[in-house]
């Protein structure tokens, strides 16, 4: 399971890692990338948790390079806009597990790509990580639908969509000056 991300209040990685410790299951690791002001109180919570030996802490490094190596991507954040790195997960054909903020709905299709839970809700998180964790022929479909996904995000499409808003203005215009 891996999270890529500063290590910050807004981020909120104790309610990963919190999770994570619920879930026990030892075949699975999880990933921190990333740096910040709360680095040393997470790797203490880690420790207070019991699951410091299963925790990699990777630093600040190429997220999409380091989701290459995830077999979950993880967003445990109190808030956001729009998380790029959402956008890097679906690229990188991960199931995504999110808590409800803003973004997550827009990147994750509930239950067809990935899991959206309530945010501070580390128990539904925990259930959500298990669920992907535990099932592995739903995460290679949500793999594989994230992936699809993606491609509403590509350069292409989004040419062509803003070539949309364009001609739908000139049209509104063109109507309203009749």
């Amino acid at each position: 399971v891996g999270f890529v991300g500063r290590f910050e209040e807004q981020k909120h990685p104790e309610n990963l890692l919190r999770a994570f410790a619920s879930v026990a299951m030892p075949d699975w690791r999880l990933a921190m990338v990333g740096y910040g002001p709360l680095e040393q109180e997470l790797k203490s919570l880690a420790a207070q948790l019991g699951i410091a030996g299963g925790v990699d802490w990777l630093g600040n490094q190429n997220g999409a390079e380091a989701m290459r190596g995830f077999g979950i991507f993880c967003l445990p954040s109190r808030y956001e806009a729009m998380p790029y790195v959402l956008l890097e997960a679906l690229a990188a054909g991960l199931p995504i597990v999110s808590t409800e903020c803003r973004g997550a709905t827009t990147t994750i299709t509930n239950g067809v790509n990935g899991l959206i839970v309530p945010i501070e809700d580390s128990i539904a998180l925990a259930n959500a990580l298990k669920q992907v964790m535990g099932d592995e022929d739903l995460r290679l479909r949500m793999g594989e639908s994230s992936l699809q996904r993606a491609a509403e995000f590509s350069l292409e499409a989004m040419v062509q969509n803003t070539i949309k808003v364009y001609e739908d203005v000139i049209n509104k215009k063109r109507v309203g000056s009749r």
